[in-house]
């Protein structure tokens, strides 16, 4: 799946794919190379939704300072907003759903 780092903090990502997909709903897995990553924050650049991945208490070898997040930007998905977004062990999940007008 194409995505832009706009930021590459201290987590690192591996890939990021579609796990599915439907009418205006997209459900996409980021893999992660850092561990115990979690969702800093949400939002919208250049009318695209993005992710920031931040370090936490339990990241490994990571430092926790506000310019260590990784920032993710869907450029495919413009006239999206992220709906939902969670951290894991090694993964992040982040669904996707199309504006209203």
């Amino acid at each position: 799946m194409n995505h832009i780092i706009l930021n590459q903090g201290k987590p690192v990502r591996r890939y990021v794919s579609v796990i599915d997909k439907g009418d205006g709903i997209v459900a996409i897995h980021i893999e992660m190379q850092s561990k115990w990553c979690r969702i800093g924050y949400v939002g919208e650049a250049y009318g695209c939704p993005m992710v920031g991945i931040s370090p936490s208490e339990g990241s490994m070898y990571l430092c926790r300072a506000e310019h260590d997040t990784t920032v993710i930007l869907f450029h495919e998905y413009i006239g999206y907003q992220v709906f939902a977004a969670c951290g894991g062990r090694y993964s992040a999940r982040v669904c996707l759903m199309r504006k209203k007008l």
